[in-house]
């Protein structure tokens, strides 16, 4: 019996890392590796969001849910995209066992979401994810959702400001849907 259970347990391990390894390069291919926004970075994200309570922001790839978690502490709903199976369950984890409310986490490629209820879009994505975001946000967003991005800019779309308060190189673009 207890070398059923170890086999068991071994095969269901295996089977999470190959989880893991497939969606992990499809993230990383498509959108980004985990890279996690730093702390430093959150007083100007906060300053340059503006939310109110009520308010629906998506977090396209949401890691380890540190900023899903800032955003909910101003009472804005959050709507947290990841397709990276280990972040996705650590993000699970740190909702559930810190009790954060207003906060939908979805293990879902954000390029399939439907984007047209955001009032605020967050992303730390890379350049060719973003160039690929640029026609969805323009197609998809309400006039008024803003959007901001950590480091990467969207190709030709103007910032309406760009904030490097809390670093020297690090950048945070605000954009604004006409």
């Amino acid at each position: 019996m207890w070398l059923y259970f170890k086999i068991g347990l071994i095969a269901l391990a295996i089977m999470v890392l190959l989880a893991f390894d497939i969606s992990a390069l499809i993230a990383l291919v498509s959108a980004a590796p985990w890279a996690p926004t730093r702390k430093k970075a959150f007083a100007a994200i906060l300053r340059l969001a503006k939310l109110k309570p009520g308010q629906v922001v998506y977090e396209l790839g949401s890691g380890d849910a540190r900023v899903t978690e800032l955003l909910a502490q101003t009472g804005a709903r959050v709507v947290a995209f990841e397709y990276s199976l280990l972040p996705y369950l650590v993000s699970r984890w740190k909702i559930k066992h810190r009790k954060l409310t207003g906060v939908e986490l979805k293990y879902q490629n954000f390029f399939t979401a439907d984007f047209s209820q955001a009032d605020l879009i967050y992303c730390y994505l890379t350049p060719y994810a973003m160039k690929k975001l640029t026609s969805k946000f323009m197609a998809e967003l309400k006039p008024g959702t803003k959007i901001i991005s950590f480091q990467f800019p969207l190709p030709q779309w103007p910032a309406q400001s760009v904030d490097q308060s809390f670093s020297g190189q690090a950048k945070i673009y605000l954009y604004q849907k006409n």
